[in-house]
């Protein structure tokens, strides 16, 4: 693997990461909107 084709792996990884991070929080942003609404209600 040249140096070139390591940033570019590293790049899509990264990206995947964040992607799945971001993913991550508006499912607990749902989850504790939801178990709000139900300890309120």
């Amino acid at each position: 693997m040249s140096h070139e084709q390591a940033q570019e792996f590293l790049l899509v990884l990264y990206e995947q990461m964040m992607i799945r991070e971001k993913t991550f929080q508006e499912l607990l942003k749902q989850e504790w909107r939801l178990d709000l609404g139900t300890i309120s209600g």
